[in-house]
């Protein structure tokens, strides 16, 4: 019995060691998780008004939220903007309409306006004066401090920021774009104006903030009415020699000037001298400003350089400056196309006799509205 077990062991083993070795199952690599991808970062120029362009920028911690910077890095605080380019406001994140003005980044709101002024965001009041924080400054010019027609507020250095206004009854405020202030004709090249900013009614706003400024003493300006000579309107020439002194004219057209260009069909860029005229309402006292710019340019003889200075020259001594009643420019050059877009919108036929039979230049200050001038020497053409 004893070898039979042996016999059985002995054939246990041997079968053992020739039986091939167990198969194991493969081990499974697991594969990496899956990582979302990070949404896109807006378009910047898609998000902010193009002048800001290269002067901020955007960051993120997480590409759902931005938050702007200036171009050295410096944090622009309670902005932050979402991945679809909306822009939002403070902790509660209120929706906002960022845009730029006089080269603030600026916010207007239902019952105020934020301004940036270089570290922080300073709340003005959207149609009271208020309380102005330090280097701002409110003047008003009437006596019964709950009339603010006229009324301004302007920086530290003077410039107008906020201005004034009645229209149709209304009183309202509005911030004004500032340009450089170019009192000598000569230089008005100082002044760049450009073509869209003289028909969507920015410059006439500004014009209208220094036209609050501007004193006319009723004792002293002489009673003259307009009147058409050929087809522009001005004071008859005989009462000319009489506006030698400015104090004794119902206008001033020796306040600014600027410089403005327009394309013509033909890709040509055509220069202008900005003129504004100032006229005083004898009735109610009110100054309106005029825009009129005189074409430096000769459609009839390219090839000749058009001296613009003699013009000016003449022009000083002629003291007043005429308002073209069409947008002809003269001796049959053909039409203006800086100032055509006035008579497309205007029926400039009805106004300006309004004006005439009324003796009353304000419907002549409004937006879009650009007139050409001639320059005559007591009505002698120079050119």
């Amino acid at each position: 019995m004893k070898n039979t077990t042996l016999i059985i062991i002995t054939i246990t083993l041997i079968l053992s060691a020739c039986a091939p070795p167990p198969t194991l199952a493969p081990t499974e690599t697991p594969a990496p998780p899956t990582q979302t991808p990070l949404p896109p970062t807006p378009d910047l120029d898609a998000i902010l008004p193009s002048e800001l362009s290269g002067e901020y920028i955007l960051t993120t911690e997480n590409h759902e939220i931005f938050y702007l910077q200036d171009k050295d890095e410096n944090d622009i605080p309670q902005i932050s903007i979402d991945i679809s380019g909306n822009t939002y406001f403070g902790q509660d994140k209120t929706p906002v309409n960022l845009e730029i003005k006089n080269g603030h980044l600026f916010i207007a709101q239902d019952d105020k306006i934020l301004i940036f002024d270089e570290k922080e965001w300073l709340s003005l009041p959207k149609n009271l004066p208020g309380n102005l924080p330090d280097g701002y400054i409110f003047s008003n010019p009437n006596e019964n401090p709950e009339n603010l027609i006229g009324a301004k507020i302007t920086d530290a250095q003077g410039k107008p920021l906020f201005a004034y206004f009645q229209r149709d009854g209304v009183e309202e405020g509005e911030w004004i774009k500032d340009y450089p202030f170019v009192p000598e004709i000569n230089n008005y090249k100082q002044c760049q104006v450009p073509e869209e900013e003289m028909l969507d009614g920015t410059f006439l706003r500004w014009l209208e903030s220094i036209a609050i400024t501007l004193k006319f003493d009723p004792e002293k300006v002489i009673d003259v009415d307009f009147g058409f000579i050929g087809n522009t309107l001005g004071y008859n020439i005989t009462n000319a020699p009489q506006f030698g002194t400015q104090e004794k004219n119902p206008f001033d057209n020796s306040v600014v000037f600027c410089y403005t260009e327009t394309t013509n069909n033909d890709g040509e860029v055509l220069p202008y001298a900005v003129m504004p005229v100032f006229f005083w309402d004898r009735e109610t006292e009110d100054v309106y400003p005029v825009i009129v710019v005189f074409a430096g340019y000769n459609p009839m003889d390219k090839e000749n350089p058009f001296n613009i200075q003699e013009d000016f020259d003449a022009w000083k001594e002629q003291n007043i400056t005429l308002i073209v009643a069409s947008d002809q420019l003269p001796f049959g050059k053909g039409t203006d196309p800086l100032v055509a877009p006035t008579f497309e919108k205007y029926d400039m036929e009805a106004i300006f006799t309004e004006v005439y039979l009324e003796q009353n230049a304000s419907k002549l200050s409004q937006k879009g509205m650009i007139f050409l001038t001639i320059i005559a020497n007591w009505g002698e053409k120079l050119y």
